[in-house]
């Protein structure tokens, strides 16, 4: 208007990144936004900082069982009774077990047997494998969830440690509930991931695939 030149708004299209999921020969993308935008990743950068942090306490959990049983050795050798120290390594031995579960299943370090799942194609291995990892969810979820109700009802009654520690019992049970929780919500991260498209590798099923 007026002999000047309208302005020009140019659009550029938006580059999102693309999964493949191929099965028998078909393949289809999914858009990178409902596969993982930047909200998307934060949560996953987030949760993956969980895993490893659950990790390291369970790597202290650990150090606490070796410094629980020398002390224990040391203290009978010298003839000294020291009160706890078994106890404590058990506590440690549970916190190390469970602190140490969403590492392991986001690193694909848990044992698993694919007798049945290597008969199936490509394409519907991976939804079997999400199938399974939900039903692994459920479970888990509903195990961390009867383990906070535990030390709930622990913390509300006062409940005491039978053994020579005299320790209240919500105190070892905390780290039990935490290392559940999250192994419940590092399989539903997997199973979110295999959903669109995008699945954590497997470095021994890769490794396969490569010798083969």
């Amino acid at each position: 208007m007026n002999g000047w030149p309208m302005p020009v708004s140019v659009v550029r299209p938006l580059s999102l990144p693309t999964g493949k999921c191929s099965d028998a020969g078909t393949a289809f993308r999914v858009p990178g936004a409902l596969m993982l935008g930047a909200a998307g990743q934060v949560i996953d950068r987030a949760l993956r900082w969980l895993y490893a942090a659950c990790a390291a306490l369970a790597g202290l959990a650990i150090v606490v069982i070796a410094v629980a049983v020398l002390i224990s050795i040391v203290s009978r050798l010298m003839g000294v009774y020291v009160p706890g120290t078994t106890e404590i390594a058990g506590y440690g031995m549970a916190a190390a077990g469970a602190l140490g579960l969403s590492q392991t299943a986001i690193s694909h370090g848990h044992v698993r047997v694919d007798l049945v799942l290597t008969r199936f194609r490509t394409g519907l291995r991976s939804k079997v494998e999400v199938a399974a990892t939900l039903i692994t969810t459920a479970v888990m979820g509903f195990a961390a969830w009867y383990i906070l109700q535990l030390v709930r009802t622990s913390w509300r009654f006062g409940d005491l440690s039978s053994g020579s520690d005299n320790l209240p019992l919500w105190l070892p049970q905390l780290p039990m509930a935490i290392g559940f929780a999250a192994f419940a919500l590092a399989l539903m991260h997997m199973a979110v991931l295999g959903l669109i498209g995008r699945p954590v590798p497997d470095p021994l099923h890769s490794l396969t695939e490569r010798s083969g």
